[in-house]
């Protein structure tokens, strides 16, 4: 028989496959196992199940156990138990009070694989809860075992183990059981709004309204853990978180009820959520001075058959530029740097409008002042005005001679008379642009040719301004013609 029979109950090659895949990529955050997980294997003589433990008594200034229950040894008894896991690193939590006698020892060893561990020999607080028992770090990445032992002590309670889980296999993880997962404030997959700050080195925290954190997860519950730093007594204030973009829900962030920092103080835990990937982002909806809003660790509840993590970054990479893609908090105001990013893209926006209308002005002012003239109607009306318009030539006075028309029609008295020009008869006859009726005359008297002449360059004279601004795709009639 093996040393550690219970072994046999978890074949790493039986596990399901998608077991596998959860932990293959799970990159970040490590597994908590509580103290009643029935994968810790407790002797039968020396442990109290007593779900109000003895680190329920004291709370103290690290708050309560992990879910309220803790198993704790009756003391001057001798107790072990034994843990099986496929990890690298692994650490058990709780509270102690070694004796502090040379003989005695500390009361209490840690093993892994045999082979003894670091143990914590004196605590700060030794009535506190939450306190490291003992831990290891740089384990191959194959099956281990832990094993605790406690040979004599006034108190030693544990809480829970933490263990970093192997991207290969979960030998340890029952198909019927969730996983949780302990996110620290550091993790590269919390973004923060600039104004948030490092709180005594475990921690994150902002006074500044508005301010936001974002995380993405895959899971069905989450637990936001803070700090309550001391220093800030003017009263309690509020934040608010958002699942998915959803209705904000609000907390409280209560202020110190004693001098001392409060840590492990679970600021507020999600409903519950289906099984999947979801984002949260919380928002701080305080004043300066009162309490800020501050983030120790997260909790996150999944089942064991999905990654928590959607696409997990590498522990060597900076962490990725965030925004929150929703507002938490309805009445939050905005944070000085989103106020100045909002007024650099509206100058810039408003600047290039402005730009692009003054050069639109200028290119319509350009096209109008360079349009060809085209033979419109408009145009042509001009042009039938401008004949109008001009005024009658000047007649000398009508001749003194005389002559007899022929025909029906009489002269009109505002055409002047036609000279006869040949000899008695049907002779030859003139048809003036402007006149209204045609006459014949005989002969012509030749005093009277060159004043004719003269007149009709006169009126010719007159009429071609007008004529040489009509369109040219207009046919002008000759003032006269001769037959």
């Amino acid at each position: 028989m093996p040393e550690y029979p219970f072994l046999l109950l978890f074949p790493f090659h039986t596990f399901h496959p998608s077991v596998l895949y959860f932990f293959m990529n799970l990159l970040t955050g490590k597994v908590v196992v509580d103290d009643s997980d029935e994968r810790i294997h407790y002797s039968e003589d020396g442990w109290s199940t007593d779900p109000h433990g003895l680190g329920n008594l004291n709370p103290g200034m690290f708050g309560s156990p992990y879910n309220g229950t803790s198993h704790s040894v009756v003391p001057s008894k001798e107790a072990n138990l034994l843990f099986s896991f496929i990890g690298t690193s692994i650490a058990a939590f709780g509270t102690a009070k070694p004796f502090n006698d040379a003989v005695q020892g500390q009361g209490w060893e840690c093993l892994v694989d045999g082979v003894p561990i670091s143990t914590t020999s004196s605590f700060r607080h030794p009535k506190d809860n939450h306190l490291a028992l003992c831990e290891t770090n740089g384990l191959e990445d194959h099956p281990h075992v832990l094993k605790i032992m406690v040979t004599a002590s006034k108190r030693f309670s544990l809480d829970y183990l933490l263990f970093t889980p192997s991207t290969m296999a979960a030998a340890t993880t029952p198909d019927n059981s969730d996983i949780v997962l302990k996110v620290e404030n550091n993790d590269p997959s919390i973004c923060y709004e600039p104004s948030w700050k490092p709180l005594n080195e475990i921690g994150n925290y902002t006074t500044l309204r508005g301010s936001w954190a974002t995380f993405k997860f895959t899971g069905k519950r989450l637990t936001w853990v803070g700090i309550i730093p001391e220093g800030y007594m003017y009263g309690p204030s509020s934040g608010s978180y958002s699942i998915d973009n959803n209705q904000p829900t609000h907390f409280r962030l209560d202020t110190l009820l004693r001098g001392m920092t409060s840590y492990n103080p679970v600021l507020f835990t999600t409903e519950e959520l289906p099984q999947g990937s979801h984002s949260l982002a919380v928002s701080y909806n305080g004043e300066e001075g009162q309490m800020p809003l501050t983030l120790d660790y997260l909790y996150v509840h999944t089942e064991p058959y999905s990654s928590p993590f959607p696409s997990p970054p590498p522990s060597s990479s900076p962490s990725p530029a965030c925004s929150p893609t929703f507002s938490p908090s309805s009445g939050a105001r905005m944070t000085k740097s989103s106020r100045t990013t909002g007024i650099i893209a509206g100058s810039v926006i408003g600047g290039a409008m402005f730009i692009n209308l003054i050069v639109l002005a200028i290119f319509l002012w350009k096209r109008r002042g360079h349009a060809p003239a085209s033979p419109s109607s408009s145009n042509l009306q001009g042009t039938k005005n401008l004949f109008i318009s001009l005024p009658k030539p000047l007649r000398p006075p009508p001749p003194s001679v005389t002559f007899r028309p022929r025909g029906p029609h009489p002269v009109p008295l505002d055409v002047p008379p036609i000279l006869p020009v040949s000899k008695a008869g049907e002779g030859s006859f003139l048809s003036m642009g402007d006149a209204s009726s045609m006459f014949t005359a005989e002969g012509y008297n030749p005093a009277t040719i060159e004043q004719t002449r003269a007149m009709r360059k006169q009126r010719e004279a007159l009429f071609r301004p007008a004529l040489r601004r009509e369109d040219p795709s207009v046919e002008t009639l000759p003032l006269y013609t001769t037959k």
